[in-house]
C-alpha cells in the first residue's frame, strides 16, 4: 500500500487573506492548542471551542470552517491585543464604548509553547521593537516572510515523548510528564485572481 504522506494540504488564500481549503496530518498522535498562521491573519480556537475542538487528531481535517476558530490580526494576536469595555461610554458620548490593551512581553517568560511562537514571528510581532530582545541566535528560526508570502504554519503541543535521554545504556526519566512543541510548514497555493475576471487589454480604446 502507498504510503500516506504526514501533511495533505489542500489550502488556499484568495484576494480576501482568508484561508479557504483544508488540510490534514498523519502523525501518530494529536496536536492540542493549536494555531495556525497564514498572511496577516492567525487562526486558533474561539472561547467557546470545546475541548474536542481545541485537538486536532490525525487525519480529521481542519478548516477555518469547522466551527469555533477565531480570526485575528497577526500581530494584534502576537502582541495580546484585547478589546476592554469603557464604564464611562455610557455617561460621556465622547468616549468609545471599549478600548484596545495591548500586553507586553515578558522577556523573562519560560513558557516553551510562547517563546517557539515569537521566535518564529519575530518580525511580525514588530521586531526588537516590541520584543525588546534581539534574534541573532534564532533567527534561522524566524518564519515570518514565509508565513507572509506562500506558506502557513500550525504550531502546538503533542503529548508524546519524541526523543529520550540514556546514560549508561539506562533511560533517564524526567520525573514530569513529557510535552513535544511541533511547529509544521504547509504549503498554500495563492489566488491572485478571483474567477471569471479579466485583465485589462492595454490596447483596448
Amino acid at each position: 500500500a502507498p504510503v500516506k504522506a504526514l501533511l495533505d494540504s489542500q489550502l488556499t488564500l484568495p484576494s480576501s487573506d482568508l484561508l479557504e481549503g483544508q488540510f490534514q496530518h498523519q502523525l501518530p498522535f494529536a496536536i492540542r492548542d493549536w494555531a495556525v498562521f497564514c498572511g496577516n491573519r492567525a487562526y486558533v480556537p474561539s472561547d467557546k471551542a470545546t475541548d474536542a475542538e481545541r485537538i486536532l487528531q490525525p487525519a480529521v481535517p481542519w478548516s477555518r470552517h469547522r466551527g469555533n476558530v477565531r480570526i485575528a490580526e497577526l500581530r494584534d494576536f502576537l502582541r495580546g491585543v484585547r478589546l476592554v469595555e469603557n464604564p464611562n461610554a455610557v455617561r460621556d458620548i465622547n468616549k468609545s464604548s471599549s478600548s484596545q490593551v495591548s500586553r507586553p512581553w515578558d522577556v523573562a517568560i519560560r513558557n516553551p509553547l510562547d517563546i517557539l511562537l515569537m521566535t518564529s514571528l519575530y518580525q511580525s510581532a514588530g521586531g526588537q521593537l516590541f520584543v525588546k530582545l534581539q534574534n541573532e541566535t534564532l533567527r534561522r528560526d524566524e518564519v515570518s516572510d514565509m508565513v507572509d508570502l506562500n506558506g502557513a504554519v500550525l504550531i502546538g503541543w503533542a503529548d508524546t515523548e519524541l526523543n529520550s535521554v540514556q546514560l549508561n545504556d539506562e533511560t533517564v526519566s524526567p520525573g514530569i510528564p513529557s510535552k513535544t512543541i511541533v511547529r509544521l510548514f504547509l504549503p498554500v497555493r495563492r489566488e491572485t485572481t478571483t474567477a471569471g475576471s479579466q485583465e485589462a487589454d492595454p490596447k483596448a480604446p
